[in-house]
């Protein structure tokens, strides 16, 4: 069995008495399996191979006739429908407990490999391809797509919103902060985003947020420890908040 805590309540998906698979809540003061709730019971010919746990939404992963498909329920066990799909083939939900944005894989032996992001507040909506992601940009997918990329985002992006900005902003500052840096190279498509990049020069990166980087992070690469891409040789870093 494995899962996650939410408030006070433990959900968890486990084989016990159901061979397919099930999600059960259950009580961390009483964790007794006479005590054990059904959220979302066995299916009659479905398996349960993957929970993802989102913000108030389980993202159940089922296979079903040699293809998978994924419905979401709230925590109360209801459905809110099945994630639309590009077809028939192989999925996998990467979701975050403190948000309803989801990030989903797809593929098949007709369709390449690709990400979407999805709403898990709305999985009937086609997968947003609005990002370099979405767009399938093979740079991307090959060198800097993985899942623990995505999970130590989140992470800073919850410190940087703390700090009063956005994770773009934070991202911007710490590029900067770089004794070796001189200048940022800025892409935006909008006027929006360029006025977000604007923001991170009001900021002043500090080693608090230094210390986060480098917890999450092992200095010298990336967030897949041991991974350096060849097209860009790591030169070292010396922060101008440390001078």
């Amino acid at each position: 069995a494995f899962g996650t805590a939410v408030g006070d309540t433990l959900y968890l998906k486990t084989t016990k008495g159901a061979p397919r698979g099930r999600v059960v809540a259950v009580d961390p003061a009483s964790p007794g399996r006479e005590g054990w709730r059904d959220v979302v019971p066995e299916h009659d010919t479905a398996v349960i191979e993957g929970v993802g746990f989102g913000e108030g939404a389980l993202a159940v992963q089922y296979l079903q006739d040699a293809s998978n498909r994924i419905e979401v329920f709230g925590l109360d066990g209801v459905s809110r429908g099945e994630l639309k799909l590009p077809g028939l083939g192989s999925t996998d939900i990467q979701a975050f407990e403190d948000r309803s944005e989801a990030y989903l894989t797809f593929t098949s032996f007709n369709f390449p490999p690709s990400i979407y992001r999805v709403d898990l507040d709305a999985p009937g909506a086609a997968p947003d391809g609005d990002s370099r992601a979405g767009r399938q940009d093979r740079r991307m997918l090959q060198t800097e797509w993985r899942e623990e990329s995505l999970v130590l985002a989140q992470t800073l992006k919850s410190h940087a919103e703390e700090r009063g900005i956005s994770a773009v902003q934070f991202a911007v500052a710490w590029v900067l902060n770089n004794a070796l840096v001189t200048a940022a190279i800025a892409g935006p498509r909008t006027e929006e985003q360029w006025l977000e990049y604007l923001g991170a020069l009001d900021y002043d990166l500090d080693a608090t947020d230094e210390a986060l980087v480098d917890d999450l992070v092992s200095p010298g690469h990336p967030s897949t420890p041991g991974y350096n891409d060849p097209a860009y040789p790591i030169e070292g870093r010396r922060t101008r908040s440390a001078r």
